[in-house]
C-alpha cells in the first residue's frame, strides 16, 4: 500500500489564493486573486506528454492525503514546518530559479 506523511490539509483555492497574495504584494502579478481557467483549456495544458487529460487530473482535480494510518499505527508525528510556514521563501526561491533561466 501507499503511506501519505502529511502535516496539515489545504485545498487549491486555498493555496492559489496565498501564493498569488505573495505575488502581488511583491509586484509580479496585477491581480491577487485566483482566476478560473476553462476545463478546456485545462485539457489542453499538458497534452505534450502524451496525456490528453493529464492537466485535469493535475490541476482540475481534487486528492486528498491525510497521515491516519501513520499516526495511528506507526506513531508518526509530524516535525517539519507546515506549508503555511514556508510557502513565501518557497514562492521567492522559484521565482529567483525561473528569473536565472
Amino acid at each position: 500500500g501507499y503511506y501519505h506523511a502529511t502535516t496539515q490539509e489545504t485545498t487549491q483555492l486555498e493555496l492559489a489564493q496565498a501564493v498569488g497574495r505573495i505575488l502581488y504584494e511583491k509586484g509580479l502579478i496585477k491581480e491577487k486573486e485566483p482566476k478560473q481557467v476553462p476545463l478546456e483549456r485545462v485539457d489542453g495544458m499538458m497534452r505534450s506528454y502524451g496525456l490528453p487529460l493529464l492537466g485535469r487530473y493535475l490541476f482540475a482535480s481534487n486528492s486528498r492525503s491525510v497521515a491516519t494510518r501513520a499516526k495511528d499505527v506507526l506513531g508518526w508525528v509530524p516535525k517539519a514546518p507546515s506549508i503555511w510556514d514556508v510557502l513565501e521563501q518557497d514562492v521567492a526561491d522559484a521565482v529567483e530559479a525561473l528569473g536565472s533561466k
